[in-house]
């Protein structure tokens, strides 16, 4: 569990994070706050692999050097072609064992 920010009674929100995050919202509702708090989080553990895709180029420049930062277009568009590669050599994988949950050994 990790603190992504407060309710609108300024109590501690935690949540869960399992592998996909969809973040969505009206403009001012705290996206961005809810977003660097987890990315602060999922960056203290160690068998994180953090990827930040920032279109507007404003968002998570801060962490540029620290996780890789992809926003160009173009770019985007590399990194997640490159990402669905990994993810489809291990969902085979997993299909050749015979698993159901990826076990992490090798990548």
């Amino acid at each position: 569990m990790i603190e992504i920010g407060k309710n609108i009674l300024k109590e501690p929100v935690s949540m869960q994070l399992e592998t996909n995050v969809l973040v969505a919202g009206q403009a001012g509702s705290g996206k961005s706050i809810a977003m660097n708090q987890m990315i602060v989080e999922l960056g203290k553990q160690e068998n994180n692999k953090i990827y930040l895709f920032d279109l507007k180029r404003v968002e998570f420049f801060r962490y540029n050097g620290v996780f890789p930062v992809y926003t160009g277009i173009h770019e985007i568009a590399g990194a997640v072609e490159a990402l669905a590669f990994i993810m489809d050599t291990r969902y085979q994988e997993m299909m050749d064992r015979g698993q159901v949950k990826w076990s992490g050994d090798d990548h």
